[in-house]
């Protein structure tokens, strides 16, 4: 029993004192980090980048001694301090982080190699405060970024870094599209196609007719991204196809909407009704991205009607007007017409007929499209008196009210 109570006061004595030793040590090491600049202090955050609970240690600390903490780091440039500002990047104090962004950029501008390792954190707040950092050190980064597409963990955000430089990372992109590691490849395709380098058109076509599978399809995504016209003659043989992936025609498609010249219109025309419904579909978006060169190609018809419905232009409001004249196209013209204050009077006129004005499916889509402009909703207070309308407008105010 002695020996027993003598153990649990030796115990509680140990815990005591280790428990003291805690608190003068956190108390320590938070005066050092937030107090004047000193050796002592470089050297315990270069140390701190390595300590398992540094990052508790930092959200422990009140509010304005984080910040302190944050801005002293920037004072100096190991390069362990990138490692250090990444892992205190995850703390929810927004202040904060934006003072350890400041920090681990002028890091950047010295070891950028030491921050775009950083990016291989998983951390939605890391990686913004180390895209910002990359940033903010300029252009002298990118050879550093480029090598982080070999790292699995950093290859996502490495891309979306290069992407956010632009052109500038171009040289380095198209660098490593001879590299044997295929994932490496597919991301540098993938962002030149984000970027739409043009640049890049020439040695993305060399690359799709000597690649198969899904390399090749990322290519023919990054040159459709791209719409430079000099891969027109390409794109349009793998539209043509028919015996190709709908992916890949899809996919063909769309860049022959982004080029929008008046051949590449055409070629989307002659697929507008293929059979093959997500070809059809691809080709009616694409023909919208043409505007209105689709519609100098074609103007008439359900087809061209669907086209113009999906951008504002006058041509499209003349087609959208002529076709509200078609009995067999009256309702979707209506319906086309939602917001465009051009077509107005057209609408009004035909409301005016007696015989329009009865038919009900074409003075529901009249009416809700009138009542998405000034000017419409002026000229539907006219016809609240018309019996055959007066029903269409009320229900419509209710769902305005209601909304």
């Amino acid at each position: 029993m002695a020996l027993t109570v003598r153990s649990l006061v030796f115990m509680g004595g140990l815990g005591a004192t280790l428990a003291g030793w805690n608190v003068y040590s956190l108390r320590r090491d938070a005066n050092l980090a937030t107090g004047p600049r000193s050796p002592a202090q470089e050297q315990f955050f270069v140390e701190g980048a390595d300590r398992p609970d540094i990052a508790v240690f930092f959200s422990k600390l009140p509010h304005d001694k984080r910040l302190e903490m944050a801005k002293n780091i920037g004072r100096y440039r190991d390069p362990q301090l990138a490692k250090l500002c990444a892992k205190l990047l995850g703390d929810f104090d927004a202040q904060a982080r934006d003072a350890l962004t400041v920090s681990l950029g002028a890091v950047a501008k010295v070891h950028p190699d030491a921050v775009a390792v950083q990016l291989k954190e998983a951390g939605s707040f890391q990686q913004l405060g180390v895209q910002q950092a990359l940033a903010a050190a300029g252009p002298s980064v990118l050879p550093y970024v480029v090598k982080q597409l070999e790292v699995a963990a950093a290859r996502s955000n490495a891309e979306a870094d290069l992407v956010s430089f632009g052109q500038a990372a171009v040289p380095g992109l198209l660098s490593v599209l001879d590299s044997p590691d295929k994932d490496v490849r597919m991301s540098a395709i993938s962002a030149l196609g984000k970027i739409r380098a043009q640049q890049a058109e020439e040695t993305l076509v060399r690359r799709y007719r000597a690649t198969a599978g899904d390399e090749q399809e990322a290519v023919l995504t990054a040159l459709a991204s791209i719409g430079n016209p000099a891969s027109e003659p390409l794109l349009t043989s793998v539209l043509k196809s028919g015996t190709g992936l709908s992916a890949l025609r899809a996919e063909a498609a769309f860049g022959l909407g982004r080029i929008a010249t008046d051949s590449a219109a055409r070629t989307l025309w002659d697929y507008a009704s293929d059979r093959d419904s997500t070809i059809a579909q691809a080709v009616l978006s694409s023909l919208q991205l043409c505007k209105d060169v689709a519609l100098r190609v074609k103007s008439s018809g359900p087809l061209a009607l669907t086209v113009a419905s999906g951008f504002e232009s006058p041509l499209s409001d003349q087609v959208i007007s002529t076709d509200l004249s078609n009995p067999e196209l009256a309702v979707p013209a209506a319906r086309a017409a939602s917001g465009r204050s051009s077509v107005v009077q057209a609408i009004v006129g035909l409301l005016q007929q007696p015989q329009r004005a009865a038919d009900g499916d074409f003075a529901e889509a009249a009416v809700a499209a009138l009542a998405t402009t000034d000017q419409g909703r002026a000229e539907l207070s006219k016809f609240k008196s018309r019996p055959a309308l007066a029903g269409f407008i009320e229900r419509q105010e209710r769902l305005e009210r209601s909304v």
